[in-house]
């Protein structure tokens, strides 16, 4: 993007906002989806393929002296990065009244900052949460007795079904996956009569009950015999500030993710469920800057990044019909 003369880029205000934190609105796009730099906006990479990574070779050495080879195929994938952005407007009139009582340009940078990476969990909610994506017996597992169907519900069975579709693909363990749900859809795994019975002989499910979300996502993963339970909420307020509550829907009680999601470093031909790609020419992680409009009298905070996501879905199986009713608006 061409920036005009009035446009002036804000590293102080990357600092400002990247020390704050919005624990509240439990953003986990970034633990589910790792960001990886890509030098073109646009492009196409090697990849190897399955068949290629699962053969068992025979390692004896030959009569001859010689030793087996394999004779590996290569593909290649493309991906997009697209520019996205998020502005907070000020009054610069009611910036000087107010000046005693608030710092309107922090504030509107840290709004502009929450925006954007609203945006980005919007983004890998709808990647992941997607029945075009991931559809057949291959990379989908319909749930027969829903997660809030205490009586019925059998959530080990159906994490476990879910990991033997993953592992058909990948030939990984159920032990390196991740279970992606919603903090709903735990409340409700942890109130079924499958888990209660867990219990029975160890007295400690009441304190179970009284646990936060973070203690009951642990003892799932070890439950399940997986690797790790992120915890992903549904609802949020996609208006702006001032105005009427606007309740967005990102991660839906219907649907729940067991996939691969390495931690630590991952790169471009690091294989995986989901990948964030950011066009590292643009910037390294996102742009902070402000322009001013003379005639208004006003002043403009932008927050903007130009990225893109990539999804194997090898590596992944969408769990559907978690919970019984869900509201299509709100996915609750």
């Amino acid at each position: 993007m061409k920036r005009g003369s009035s446009v002036t880029l804000r590293n102080d205000l990357v600092t400002l906002v990247e020390e704050i934190q919005f624990e509240d609105l439990n953003l986990a796009a970034e633990a589910i989806a790792p960001s990886v730099p890509v030098s073109k906006e646009a492009g196409r990479y090697p990849v190897l393929d399955r068949e290629s990574r699962m053969k068992v070779m025979d390692t004896r050495r030959k009569n001859d002296g010689s030793f087996p080879r394999s004779e590996w195929t290569w593909s290649d994938d493309s991906y997009l990065t697209y520019e996205y952005g998020f502005e907070e407007e000020i009054d610069l009139t009611e910036e000087m009244k107010d000046e005693e009582y608030i710092d309107q340009e922090a504030v509107s940078s840290e709004l502009a900052w929450q925006g954007l990476l609203l945006g980005r969990e919007s983004r890998v909610a709808e990647a992941l949460y997607n029945t075009s994506t991931f559809t057949g017996a291959t990379n989908t597992h319909g749930i027969t007795n829903e997660w809030d169907d205490a009586t019925n519900a059998t959530p080990w069975a159906d994490i476990d079904t879910s990991a033997k579709i993953v592992r058909g693909k990948t030939a990984l363990p159920k032990s390196v996956m991740t279970l992606i749900t919603s903090e709903d859809n735990i409340e409700y795994m942890i109130l079924s009569d499958e888990i209660k019975d867990y219990f029975k002989y160890s007295g400690s499910y009441a304190d179970m009950l009284k646990s936060g979300i973070a203690v009951k996502a642990a003892f799932l993963a070890g439950y399940f015999g997986i690797k790790r339970v992120v915890s992903v909420q549904s609802l949020y307020d996609t208006s702006n500030l001032g105005s009427s509550a606007s309740i967005g829907k990102f991660w839906s009680n219907e649907y729940a993710m067991l996939g691969y999601l390495p931690q630590g470093s991952v790169g471009m031909k690091t294989q995986c469920l989901i990948k964030q790609l950011v066009w590292s020419k643009y910037s390294s992680n996102f742009i902070m800057e402000d322009y001013e409009l003379p005639e208004k009298r006003k002043m403009r905070i932008r927050a903007r990044e130009h990225r893109g996501i990539k999804i194997n879905t090898e590596y992944g199986c969408l769990l559907t019909n978690c919970k019984t009713t869900v509201d299509s608006t709100t996915g609750v």
